[in-house]
């Protein structure tokens, strides 16, 4: 670990996984002024070398400290998370272990998620951190469950509960509305069933949705739920239990950014990126407007550079849409 002095960087958002395309999303849910930035060096190396990984903690942009680990090439690597506290968790898939480190970025606890876990390369273990509270879900092919655990940013485990479902590929939380959502997905007679469970930290299931979302957050009190992956959007009323609106892409697109200020949904989309040099490129994004029945309102394509850092940014009287050094102004 080491501390880093602090110095100016861009406030947009980065590229975090090299050679991953990389969606970006914009929801907000409590103010957090922490993020981490992953980088992954020597990628080129090959099985039974090791890679270097490097997570940088920030504050209100500023590097704050920086912690680095050595894996094996042919290994998951893990992933780190931070609290709006400063503090942060590592969660290690292959050996099954949470790590917790406190706001200066020095280890204080490990644990084993589930005693007895041996190492495994299929495991699959999702973070959603917010405030000062993470939830995970474990899920070991062939187990068909998931297990869900809520800790604080100490280290300490506070609930868990069972699902009884074998793939999750998202996972959200809300703090303060004291929800969060789990989309997961089987193949039963040869079909993919996909499915989000809203539950609350009691592990009572609120409600359901025959969707799919990568990244997700609860907005407007947790009376609404966001969601997407790279080629569809849903916005859902949990309250009524009903899809508000849903969008997918055509083929050759993805989405790249989100964001919900009722009443308008602001959807941005490119053609699918090129990779050069490490980096995937994207070009002229198309940016969409809905209202919150989910009618078109307004659409229309940016002629800019090629860029490959890219997320919503809201100042104090404007939403930006910014790429590399150039901004949008969605209007």
């Amino acid at each position: 670990m080491k501390v880093l002095q602090k110095k100016n960087c861009l406030s947009c958002v980065h590229i975090l996984n090299i050679l991953l395309f990389v969606v970006g999303f914009s929801f907000s849910q409590q103010e957090n002024p922490f993020r981490i930035e992953r980088t992954i060096a020597d990628h080129t190396k090959t099985n039974g070398e090791k890679i270097n990984v490097n997570y940088t903690a920030y504050k209100d942009g500023d590097a704050i400290y920086a912690l680095n680990k050595s894996v094996d090439y042919d290994l998951p690597v893990p992933e780190l998370a931070v609290f709006s506290t400063g503090q942060s968790v590592m969660a290690n898939s292959f050996d099954g272990t949470l790590t917790f480190f406190n706001a200066q970025g020095q280890a204080e606890k490990e644990t084993k998620i589930v005693k007895g876990l041996v190492v495994k390369y299929e495991r699959s273990i999702k973070l959603a951190i917010d405030g000062a509270h993470l939830v995970i879900t474990l899920a070991d092919p062939g187990l068909k469950e998931i297990l869900l655990q809520v800790y604080n940013s100490d280290g300490q485990i506070l609930k868990q509960w069972k699902i009884e479902e074998e793939f999750v590929n998202g996972l959200s939380y809300s703090e303060k509305a004291g929800a969060m959502a789990v989309s997961v997905f089987a193949w039963k007679d040869d079909k993919l069933v996909k499915l989000v469970l809203f539950y609350n930290e009691r592990g009572e299931l609120l409600s359901s949705n025959p969707a799919n979302f990568t990244k997700g957050v609860f907005i407007n009190d947790a009376q609404i739920f966001a969601g997407q992956t790279n080629k569809e959007c849903f916005l859902y009323n949990l309250a009524a239990s009903k899809t508000i609106f849903n969008y997918n892409v055509a083929d050759g697109e993805m989405i790249i950014g989100t964001n919900y200020s009722d009443p308008i949904f602001n959807l941005v989309t490119t053609k699918t990126p090129r990779l050069e040099e490490g980096k995937w490129h994207y070009d002229n994004p198309t940016i969409k407007q809905f209202n919150n029945r989910g009618e078109l309102i307004k659409s229309w394509t940016e002629n800019v550079p090629s860029f490959s850092t890219f997320g919503f940014e809201q100042d104090s009287s404007q939403l930006l849409f910014v790429m590399d050094a150039k901004a949008i102004t969605i209007k």
